[in-house]
C-alpha cells in the first residue's frame, strides 16, 4: 500500500525517490479518505543534483513491476554517455525488497533487477540503468499493451525528440545527436556505442521547446468516451512551450506524423490550445487527459481532458431502454436552439450549457429533487448565459445528466 513520488530537493542538492505507506479503503477504488503517512517515508534513490535544470522528473511502473525512472543529465551532456553516472538515464528498479516503515537508502544492489542489460557490470550504477543516451527525459509514458517506454527527451537548440524503448541497454545518443543531427561533441566514455534514432522529431521554429512524451494511445474496457480504432496504438507527445499536442502513427516500419484530420487548425499539430502541458495520459473513459501548469488566464494548474464526440445526426445511436440526448437543432445556430433527450425510466435530469473549457454558461433544466417521467423532454436555449447576457459565438457542450447518467452533445453557436 505505498506511494512513490520523485522529487528534486533543494537541501541537500539531489533528485530523491521516496516511498510512503497509504492508509484508509484501499480496496475501494472510489474511496476518497486515503491518507498518506509523512512518518513513514522510505528513501528508494538519491542522485546529486549539481545544475538546476535537467532533473528529468516521471516515475512509472512498468507491466514488469519494475519501477522506472527518469533523470537529466544535471546540464552536464556527456554524464548522458557514461554508464557510471545516473544521469541522463532511465533508471529501472526492484523496490520489492524495502523492508516496511521508514528508513534511509538502501545500498544498489537491493533495488537492481537481476535481469537489467548492465547487470554483469562491476560499477553498481550501471547495473540500475536500463536507457541513456538522453538529455533530460522530463516525461515518459508505459505502453499498457506492450510495456515499451515511449519517452519525449527535451532537446537542446534544435530538436525536440520521441523514443521508443521495448529492450533494455538503448543508447539514444545525446550529446552525440539532438534529434536526427549529428553535433561537433564527443565523449570520452566506453559506453558511446549502439547509438539509436527517435521515431519522431522536430525541429525548433523559435525560442522554447519542451516535448511531453507519451502516452500510447488504448481503450480501456468500457470507455465512455472512445477515441476511433484508428486511434488504437499511436502514440501522443506534448510541449510544455508551445502548448500543442502532436500524434505520431505506425507507418511502414517506423513511425510518422498522423495525416491532419477535417478541421484540424495546424496540419502538423493534433491539438494546438493545451496551455502548459506537464503530463499526458488516457483516462478511464478513454479520453486525452493532461496536466496544465498554469491556466490559460494564468492562474493555478488544471486538469483537462480532451473528449471524442462522434459524428451524430438526430438520437445518437444507443441500444433500447438507454437514456438519449439527441444532438441540438440546429448546429451551428444563430438563435433559439432545441434540445431534446428521451428516458427509459423516471429520473432526475438537469441539462446544462458548457463551453469549450468545461465550464457552465447556462443551466437549463435543475431537477429541484424532483423525478422526470419516463418519455421525450425538451427544452431550449435561447442564446444567453446564466446572467441573461449574450454569450459569445463558439463551441459549447450540452450537458444531460439523469440519474448517475450523463451524456453530452457538441453545439456550435454563431452570432
Amino acid at each position: 500500500p505505498y506511494v512513490y513520488v520523485q522529487a528534486t530537493r533543494l537541501s541537500p542538492n539531489q533528485v530523491v525517490i521516496w516511498r510512503y505507506q497509504a492508509s484508509g479503503s484501499l480496496s475501494n477504488p472510489d474511496a476518497a479518505s486515503l491518507t498518506i503517512n509523512p512518518a513513514s517515508r522510505h528513501t528508494v534513490l538519491t542522485v546529486p543534483d549539481n545544475a538546476p535544470k535537467h532533473n528529468g522528473g516521471t516515475l512509472r511502473f512498468g507491466l514488469d513491476g519494475m519501477l522506472y525512472s527518469g533523470i537529466g543529465d544535471d546540464d552536464v551532456p556527456c554524464n548522458a554517455q557514461s554508464l557510471s553516472s545516473p544521469n541522463g538515464k532511465i533508471l529501472r528498479l526492484d523496490v520489492s525488497g524495502i523492508p516496511a516503515g521508514p528508513g534511509g537508502a538502501p545500498p544498489y544492489a537491493a533495488i537492481t533487477p537481476v535481469d537489467n542489460p548492465f547487470v554483469a557490470r562491476a560499477d553498481t550504477t550501471a547495473r540500475l540503468v536500463w536507457a541513456y543516451g538522453l538529455r533530460n527525459p522530463f516525461a515518459f509514458e508505459v505502453d499498457p499493451a506492450t510495456g515499451c517506454l515511449v519517452i519525449g527527451d527535451v532537446g537542446n537548440e534544435s530538436w525536440e525528440e520521441v523514443d521508443r524503448a521495448c529492450s533494455g541497454g538503448m543508447n539514444f545518443g545525446w550529446p552525440l545527436y539532438e534529434g536526427p543531427v549529428r553535433l561537433a561533441v564527443s565523449c570520452a566514455s566506453p559506453d558511446t556505442i549502439g547509438l539509436v534514432p527517435p521515431i519522431y522529431a522536430y525541429p525548433h521554429i523559435s525560442p522554447g521547446w519542451a516535448i511531453v512524451g507519451g502516452p500510447a494511445y488504448h481503450a480501456p474496457a468500457g470507455a465512455e468516451s472512445p477515441y476511433p480504432a484508428s486511434y488504437e496504438g499511436t502514440i501522443f507527445a506534448g510541449d510544455t512551450w508551445r502548448s500543442l499536442v502532436k500524434h505520431i502513427v505506425p507507418s511502414g516500419p517506423g513511425w510518422a506524423l498522423a495525416a491532419p484530420l477535417p478541421g484540424q487548425a495546424d496540419p502538423e499539430n493534433w491539438e494546438t490550445g493545451a496551455a502548459w502541458i506537464t503530463h499526458l495520459e488516457v483516462g478511464p473513459d478513454g479520453s486525452l487527459w493532461y496536466t496544465s501548469l498554469e491556466s490559460a488566464s494564468g492562474g493555478p494548474g488544471e486538469v483537462r481532458r480532451i473528449i471524442y464526440y462522434p459524428p451524430s445526426v438526430g438520437a445518437p445511436a444507443s441500444p433500447a431502454g438507454e437514456v438519449r440526448l439527441a444532438a441540438p437543432r440546429p448546429s451551428p445556430a444563430r438563435g433559439a436552439v432545441t434540445i431534446a433527450w428521451s428516458l427509459p425510466a423516471p429520473a432526475r435530469v438537469e441539462v446544462a450549457l458548457l463551453d469549450a473549457r468545461g465550464r457552465a454558461v447556462r443551466n437549463l433544466v435543475r431537477s429541484g429533487g424532483r423525478l422526470s417521467p419516463a418519455g421525450a423532454g425538451a427544452a431550449q436555449w435561447d442564446g444567453l448565459d446564466d446572467r441573461g447576457l449574450a454569450a459569445p459565438p463558439g463551441v459549447y457542450f450540452v450537458r444531460l445528466t439523469a440519474g448517475a447518467v450523463e451524456r453530452r452533445e457538441r453545439l456550435v453557436f454563431l452570432r
